[in-house]
C-alpha cells in the first residue's frame, strides 16, 4: 500500500529517490539562512556595545563641569576690587565711633553723629634687601676718543621669616590712611567756644588740618 505525501511536503521535503538538485537547493539554502543569523548577530553585538560607550563620554562632561565649578578657576576680579572698599568702610566706621564716644563725653555735648572720609585703607611696610649693581664701561668713537658710561640698577626682594611651617614677609609698620574730611553734627555747639574745642579735638585726634573740619548744630 503505497502512502500518499502531501504536495508541500514533496515540493519542499523531496524523497531520496527524487532529482538531486533539490537537496542541494535545501542544503544551499540553509547555508545562506546560517550566514544571515551570523551576520545579525555580529550587528547586534555592536549595537551592544554602543551604549556602554556612552558612559564614559557623559563621564567627560561632567568632569569639565566640576573643573568648571571649583571656585579656584573663578577669575574673582570684582572680590579684589570690593576688599579695599570694604577696608576703607571699616576703618571710617572705627574711626567715627572712637571720636562719637570721645565727644559725647565733653561737657555740653550730646547727640553726636560723625562722618570720616579716608583717603584709602592702611598700607603695610615690608622689610626688603636691596642689591645694588653698577656697570662701567669705556667706549671708544670712530675718531679715537674715548667715553665712560655708567650704569646702575637696584633689586628689591622682601625679608622673609618663619612663621610655623610657612614664610611669612617681614612686618616693619602699619601706616595709617590720611584723612579728607570730617563732619561732626551735634547738639550744642552753637556755642563757639564748645565748637573750637571740638574742632581741636578731632585735629589732634586725626591728625587732620582744621580746614578739613567741619562742626555742625544739630536740628
Amino acid at each position: 500500500m503505497s502512502e500518499e505525501k502531501n504536495p508541500l511536503f514533496s515540493k519542499w521535503f523531496p524523497s531520496a529517490d527524487g532529482p538531486r538538485k533539490f537537496r542541494w537547493y535545501y542544503l544551499g539554502g540553509l547555508l545562506v539562512v546560517g550566514i544571515l543569523f551570523m551576520f545579525l548577530g555580529t550587528s547586534g553585538g555592536d549595537e551592544e556595545e554602543q551604549p556602554g560607550g556612552s558612559p564614559s563620554s557623559s563621564t567627560g562632561m561632567n568632569e569639565e563641569r566640576e573643573e568648571a565649578d571649583v571656585p579656584g578657576n573663578d577669575t574673582g576680579g570684582n572680590d579684589d576690587q570690593q576688599h579695599p572698599l570694604g577696608d576703607i568702610s571699616e576703618l571710617e566706621h572705627a574711626y567715627a565711633n572712637q571720636l562719637e564716644g570721645a565727644l559725647e563725653s565733653m561737657s555740653g555735648l550730646s547727640g553726636v553723629d560723625i562722618v570720616v572720609n579716608l583717603e584709602a585703607s592702611e598700607s603695610k611696610v615690608y622689610e626688603k634687601d636691596t642689591t645694588s649693581r653698577e656697570q662701567i664701561t669705556d667706549e671708544t668713537d670712530t675718531e679715537g676718543g674715548t667715553r665712560t658710561l655708567e650704569e646702575g640698577t637696584d633689586e628689591e626682594t622682601l625679608v622673609l621669616v618663619q612663621e610655623g611651617d610657612s614664610e611669612q614677609p617681614l612686618l616693619i609698620r602699619t601706616e595709617k590712611p590720611d584723612v579728607t574730611g570730617v563732619l561732626v553734627v551735634a547738639e550744642g555747639v552753637d556755642d563757639l567756644d564748645r565748637k573750637e574745642s571740638v574742632i581741636e579735638a578731632v585735629t589732634r585726634t586725626l591728625d587732620v588740618p582744621a580746614h578739613r573740619v567741619s562742626v555742625l548744630p544739630k536740628q
